[in-house]
C-alpha cells in the first residue's frame, strides 16, 4: 500500500487531526469467514471521467472531508446507473453545519475531523443522501481497504500527506525516504474516497 494513484487538481488540505469515538462500529467484527474474499483487483466508477468528479469547492476552502464524501455520493449513484453530482453549494452547506465555516465571511475555514462528518452524513445528510452506519477500519489494515471497497463500493479515509506529495503524480513514499519534506503530515491532513485498489495500491479522488 505503499502507492497511491490519484487524479491532478488543486487542493487545500483540511482534514483534523482523528477523534475517537468509543460507540463507532468496527469493520473486523463484521468480517466473518463466511464473507468472500475480496479479489485481488476492483474499481468503481469507470464511467466518471477523470475531470467530471470536480472540486467541490475544495480548491477555494478546506472541505474535504465533505467533498470525499461528495464524491462517494458520485461513485455509489453512478454504479447504480443514475449519476447524482452533488452541487458545489450542497457541499459547502454541509461543511459550514459541521464546522461553522461562513461562506459570506470566509470565517472558521479550519477544516473537520472525519467522525464529525460521518456523523452528520448518517444523521442529517449530505447533498440529500444519507449513510445508515459507518465502521472504523484498523490502521494500516490493507485486507479491511480491499473488502470495504469491494464489499461496500468505497472507503473514506485520511492521509497525513508530505510536502512531495504536492508534486507528485502517484502518491507514494520519495526517494529520500519518509523524512524531511518526505515526513508524514508535513504538508498536512487530507480525505479522500478510494474507489479502486490493486497489487500497487490504491486508487483516490484526490480533489
Amino acid at each position: 500500500m505503499a502507492t497511491i494513484k490519484v487524479d491532478h487538481s488543486k487542493m487545500k488540505l483540511g482534514k483534523l487531526l482523528p477523534v475517537h469515538d468509543p460507540r463507532t462500529l468496527l469493520l473486523a467484527n463484521y468480517l466473518t469467514p463466511a464473507l468472500p474474499p475480496a479479489p485481488a483487483q476492483h474499481y468503481y466508477a469507470t464511467n466518471i471521467g477523470a475531470t467530471a468528479w470536480g472540486m467541490m469547492a475544495n480548491d477555494k476552502i478546506g472541505d474535504c472531508t465533505c467533498a470525499a464524501a461528495g464524491h462517494l455520493i458520485m461513485e455509489w449513484t453512478d454504479d447504480n446507473n443514475a449519476l447524482f453530482t452533488p452541487p458545489d453549494q450542497d457541499i459547502i452547506n454541509a461543511y459550514a453545519a459541521i464546522t461553522g465555516y461562513n461562506p459570506v465571511t470566509g470565517a472558521n475555514d479550519n477544516g473537520a475531523n472525519e467522525t464529525d462528518v460521518l456523523n452528520y452524513w448518517r444523521k442529517t445528510g449530505i447533498a440529500s443522501h444519507q449513510i445508515m452506519a459507518y465502521a472504523a477500519l484498523e490502521p494500516q489494515n490493507h485486507n479491511h481497504i480491499m473488502q470495504s471497497v469491494f464489499l461496500f463500493g468505497g472507503c473514506y479515509i485520511g492521509l497525513s500527506l508530505p510536502v512531495t506529495a504536492q508534486t507528485q503524480t502517484v502518491w507514494s513514499v520519495p526517494p529520500g525516504g519518509a523524512k524531511g519534506k518526505g515526513a508524514a503530515g508535513s504538508w498536512g491532513g487530507h480525505a479522500v474516497p478510494v474507489i479502486g485498489y490493486d497489487s500497487h495500491g490504491l486508487t483516490v479522488i484526490k480533489k
